[in-house]
């Protein structure tokens, strides 16, 4: 007598499992920008000598870096709003959790982004 309930689980067809579950996608790589880096694109961008271009990126990082200390929010359209969402001082420093809000990527929010800020001095 056969037992009651007897379940024999059968291998699914393979058609069936690649159906069910989608191929995952690949992770992408972690990719790191260095202030060196960054100021050699900053410096290709505007044209501007690398000494000049190290010196406005420091300038503005430095501001960028009292600003979020100081909790203020950091509106900058073609990047986004920044906001300090946690904070803590530990042994190694300041420890800052910031929130970055962009914006749709088309539309009125975005601006071409190769329209100069300011004007060029001569």
């Amino acid at each position: 007598m056969a037992p009651r309930n007897s379940k024999t689980a059968e291998p699914a067809p393979e058609s069936a499992l690649d159906s069910a579950t989608p191929p995952a996608a690949p992770a992408a790589p972690v990719t790191r920008l260095a202030k060196k880096e960054f100021v050699d694109r900053v410096a290709a961008a505007s044209g501007a000598k690398k000494k000049l271009a190290r010196e406005i990126v420091e300038a503005t990082l430095a501001a960028l870096g009292d600003a979020l200390s100081k909790g203020e929010d950091v509106v900058l359209p073609p990047l986004g709003r920044m906001r300090v969402s946690r904070s803590r001082d530990n042994a190694s420093g300041e420890v800052l959790n910031i929130k970055l809000r962009r914006g749709p990527s088309g539309g009125k929010a975005q601006k071409d982004v190769t329209e100069p800020l300011a004007e060029a001095e001569e």
